[in-house]
C-alpha cells in the first residue's frame, strides 16, 4: 500500500510500491522500506496492515516498535526454509517457532508483548488473508500461551521437590536428550563458527542435568565461564568463578571427570568439558568469555537468564513429563537442586 501523502509543511512524497509513508502527530515523518525484508510475496499483504495499524497508532516511536517487530519476524521465516506464497501459508505454529526463538534473547514479558505487536497488526490484513486457525487466535484477547493461544498466565504454585518418580523421570529424559544432542552435533563434525552446535532449544537437558552433577544455583550455572583447567592427569576439571552467597569472591570449583566419551555424562566434569565442545562454535563468533553460547536465529548469544524457565517448560511440554498427581510436570532448575541435594544428603 503505497499512496502520496501530504506533509504538514506542505511537501509531498512520491507512491512507492515498497514503502508506507507515515507522519506522526508531531510532525515527524518517516519511509518504512518493505524492499529488503525476506518473504515478499507476504508484503502486499502485510504493508496494507502495516499502513492502517500506523495510521490508528499516531506516534512515530509506535510505528517504529511495529516495523521492528515484523521485520524481525520476517527476517525468521526467512531463516525456515518454506515458502510462503501468501498470509494464508501462516499457521499458528509459525508463531509458537517464532516465539521460542526469541526466548533465548529476551524476557518473558518482553516475548509477550513481541507477540501481541504482530497480533494486533495482523488484525488489520485483508478480510479472508490469514487461514482461518490462525485468524481466530488474532481476534481472541489475552496473552498468547504456549500452544499459540491467547490464554490468562497462570501463578506457579509447585511443590519444593520433585518426588523421587517423578525426578528420575525429568534426569532421565534430561540424560537421553543430553546424548541425542552430542551426537547429533558430533555428527556435524567440529564445531565451527558456520552455525553448528548448540542451540537454545538445546539448552534444557543439559541444564537440567548441570544442576543435578553441580548442585549450583540456576544463577551460578548460568553465569559459569568457559576458562578451566584439568588436573590430576586430566581426571580433574578446575573452573575459576563466582558464587551467589560471596559474589565479591571468586571460589575454585572442582569436578571429576572420568566417564567414556560414549556413555552419557554422568560426572560433572564430563558434562562440563561436554557443554565446552558444543559451544564453542557459537563462543567464538560472539566473542564471550561465557560457557554457554548457542545459536539462535539471530547469531550467537549467551542466553539471558530470564529466558530459561520458559525454555525448561516447553522442553517439559515436549517430553510430555507427568506428575505424580496425573498433570503435566513443570520443570524448575530450583526445584531440581533442591530434590538434588535431599537425594545426596547435603
Amino acid at each position: 500500500m503505497s499512496t502520496t501523502t501530504t506533509f504538514s509543511d506542505g511537501t509531498t512524497s512520491e507512491p512507492d510500491p515498497w514503502t508506507v509513508d507515515f507522519s506522526g502527530v508531531d510532525g515527524r515523518r518517516r519511509a518504512y522500506d518493505f524492499s529488503e525484508l525476506p518473504c515478499p510475496a507476504l508484503h502486499a499483504d502485510l504493508k496494507r496492515a502495516f499502513a492502517t495499524t500506523i495510521k490508528q497508532a499516531g506516534s512515530l516511536s509506535t510505528a517504529d516498535v511495529y516495523f521492528t517487530t515484523l521485520r524481525r519476524f520476517l527476517s525468521f521465516l526467512g531463516t525456515l526454509g518454506e515458502t510462503f506464497d501468501a498470509l494464508s501459508a501462516l499457521r499458528p505454529r509459525h508463531f509458537d517457532q517464532y516465539r521460542a526463538s526469541r526466548a533465548v534473547a529476551v524476557s518473558t514479558d518482553a516475548r509477550y508483548r513481541e507477540m501481541a505487536v504482530l497480533f494486533r497488526l495482523l488484525k488489520n490484513a485483508p478480510y479472508g488473508s490469514l487461514c482461518p486457525e490462525l485468524g481466530n487466535q488474532v481476534l481472541q484477547p489475552g496473552r498468547p500461551g504456549q500452544s499459540g493461544q491467547f490464554t490468562t498466565r497462570p501463578v506457579p504454585s509447585a511443590p519444593l521437590f520433585y518426588s523421587q518418580h517423578e525426578f528420575e523421570q525429568v534426569l532421565d529424559a534430561a540424560r537421553q536428550d543430553a546424548a541425542a544432542i552430542r551426537d547429533r552435533i558430533e555428527s556435524q563434525g567440529p564445531c565451527t563458527i558456520n552455525r553448528q552446535g548448540l542451540t537454545a532449544q538445546d539448552l534444557a537437558p543439559l541444564l537440567v542435568l548441570a544442576t543435578r552433577l553441580t548442585l549450583l544455583r540456576p544463577s551460578e550455572i548460568h553465569d559459569l565461564p568457559a576458562s578451566h583447567e584439568l588436573a590430576q592427569d586430566s581426571r580433574m576439571v578446575q573452573v575459576r568463578t563466582r558464587r551467589d552467597r560471596r559474589p565479591g569472591e571468586l571460589f575454585t570449583l572442582r569436578w571429576p571427570v572420568g566417564g567414556r566419551q560414549s556413555e552419557r555424562p554422568q560426572l560433572a566434569g564430563d558434562l562440563y568439558l561436554m557443554v565446552h565442545q558444543l559451544t564453542e562454535g557459537a563462543r567464538r563468533a560472539c566473542g564471550s568469555e561465557r560457557l554457554w553460547c548457542v545459536w539462535t536465529p539471530a547469531g550467537a548469544r549467551v542466553p539471558a537468564r530470564t529466558s530459561l524457565a520458559p525454555l525448561l517448560n516447553e522442553w517439559a511440554a515436549s517430553r510430555r513429563l507427568v506428575g505424580d498427581d496425573g498433570n503435566p510436570l513443570p520443570v524448575a532448575l530450583s526445584r531440581v537442586r533442591t530434590t538434588a541435594r535431599l537425594a545426596d544428603g547435603s
